[in-house]
């Protein structure tokens, strides 16, 4: 990756393009990319497949960021497709070098936001009076910047699930024992409150709300298949079949008997 420490940054663009359907070429080889790109896609995406074998597949909303001299091929896979594209250089001592090494795919938190910065380059550059361009740069700028803090945060993602890591398999395989969860964290090695943090920001659940839903999908293929309630509430962890229909009701909006009749 460029260093964006050294201070030293000399980024220009060297293009921007608005496609759709009607103009976008359904499969070509890109060999050693004259640039890095930045690509917003409104509709639809691409199956972008790199020499080394890895792929990146973009959809509706997506940011797919692509390095300087990457060789790739190149597919539609909606024909929907719709999408704003920035092809920019970067200079690092008067060498042309790649932002980051490998490619990069962002779902933006600001869809909206994300966009209107692509729209937003799209009409000052194509303008082209010098001041519009200089303008261009900055919204370039941020969505870099913005790149690199939607990038951080996946990193936390990642790391969150890998540090419950057991506890996630713990709960998919053995959802049905009444663990509490205090010796689920003992058993992770962490404390309660590290557990339901780290457990939070991976899932976006707690541990007791994820083991909930996990019980209830799986209820869900129990009553389908012609278990009683009863049976299905014991099946899936739940000795109170009381508590059972209530926490069955929260999550699927409908009682166990009325969803058994389907």
């Amino acid at each position: 990756m460029f260093n964006l420490d050294e201070g030293r940054l000399d980024i220009r663009i060297r293009s921007v393009k608005y496609k759709a359907e009607r103009d976008v070429l359904p499969y070509y080889y890109r060999r050693n990319r004259h640039s890095n790109s930045l690509v917003f896609y409104l509709k639809g995406g691409h199956r972008h497949t790199f020499e080394d074998g890895s792929e990146c597949v973009s959809r509706d909303n997506d940011i797919l960021f692509l390095p300087y001299g990457s060789n790739y091929v190149n597919r539609v896979i909606d024909s929907r497709i719709e999408y704003y594209q920035i092809d920019f250089e970067i200079f690092d001592n008067g060498e042309k070098v790649s932002l980051w090494d490998k490619p990069r795919l962002v779902s933006p938190f600001d869809v909206d936001g994300a966009l209107q910065r692509f729209v937003d380059i799209y009409n000052l550059y194509t303008a082209r009076p010098y001041a519009y361009t200089i303008s261009a740069l900055g919204n370039l700028l941020f969505l870099i910047s913005l790149l690199l803090q939607e990038i951080d945060a996946n990193a936390g993602v990642i790391a969150s699930k890998k540090r419950i890591s057991f506890a996630f398999n713990f709960l998919n395989n053995r959802y049905f024992e009444n663990i509490s969860i205090s010796e689920l964290a003992s058993l992770s090695n962490m404390s309660v409150s590290n557990l339901e943090k780290n457990f939070l920001s991976a899932t976006g659940r707690t541990p007791s709300d994820y083991r909930n839903s996990i019980r209830i999908e799986h209820a869900k293929t129990l009553l389908i298949s012609g278990f009683s309630i009863r049976e299905t509430s014991e099946r899936v962890g739940y000795s109170d079949i009381y508590y059972f229909a209530k926490m069955f009701k929260r999550y699927t909006g409908q009682t166990p008997g009325k969803y058994s009749k389907k």
